[in-house]
């Protein structure tokens, strides 16, 4: 009875001082290639074996649900809006005194781990109130104006390439499809997805990034070779990348 009691409380100190290490805040700083810093951070209380707190990224702030702490690990579970759908996100970590190693599996299967630093031990402050919605005005039936009649056909950049898209890759791949039968097929749309977004200028005029120097230059030479070349924008203030988006600015983007 003694040894179990000993083991039973000492398996409750070692959970309490786990416990207490885990409270504070988590951060990790991504540098993107517009030049900004994205900040993702985790604010957590720990209680015994019980975790809460939130996430915190872009502004946009979760809560943590069905925290646990078990050992020098901790999991839990995140869920977004995804326009009006619920995704979750299960997560699990592995906790020293200083490094946070944080484990999900994304919707491609794909696993990820981020290293977040500890910037404060202090308990953190209570989840801060939602954003309002946006409100937008009820949709209205527009017109058809004869555009599209047949299937837009082209190449996008975003499948093969993602963030690594790029001046010189939108040339080369334009080359491409101007040489090897794809525009003559009616493949003629080049269209640029996310993260070539840069910030405003004093106007709210959007400008690119260092991966697109001068986006007319690329535009005549996309146009030179017989093809058309569209961009990829957001609805909301940030793409699904981050970057800039066009919330406020439709019209003038």
């Amino acid at each position: 009875m003694k040894s179990f009691l000993l083991a039973t409380l000492g398996g409750m100190l070692v959970s309490t001082l786990y416990a207490a290490g885990v409270t504070g805040q988590w951060t990790r700083s991504t540098q993107l290639l517009d030049g900004r810093t994205r900040e993702t951070s985790l604010y957590l209380t720990a209680d015994g074996d019980l975790l809460t707190g939130y996430m915190s990224s872009d502004g946009d702030n979760s809560p943590v649900l069905h925290g646990k702490i078990t050992g020098n690990s901790i999991s839990f579970e995140i869920i977004r809006d995804d326009f009006g759908k619920e995704r979750k996100t299960e997560y699990t970590a592995d906790v020293t005194d200083d490094e946070l190693l944080l484990h999900r599996t994304g919707g491609n299967g794909r696993s990820f781990t981020d290293r977040l630093k500890r910037v404060s031990s202090a308990p953190p402050k209570p989840l801060p109130p939602a954003a309002a919605k946006i409100s937008l005005p009820a949709a209205q039936d527009v017109p058809y104006n004869h555009l599209a009649a047949k299937p837009p056909m082209g190449w996008n950049s975003w499948n093969k390439f993602q963030s690594q898209v790029s001046d010189k890759l939108v040339r080369e791949v334009a080359d491409a499809m101007a040489a090897n039968g794809m525009k003559d097929a009616g493949y003629v749309y080049v269209n640029i997805d996310d993260t070539w977004e840069g910030t405003r200028d004093e106007q709210g005029n959007i400008r690119t990034n260092s991966k697109f120097p001068d986006m007319k230059a690329l535009a005549d030479y996309i146009h030179s070779k017989g093809l058309k070349l569209g961009i990829y924008s957001s609805p909301g203030p940030r793409t699904c990348a981050g970057y800039e988006g066009s919330f406020q600015h439709e019209e003038q983007d």
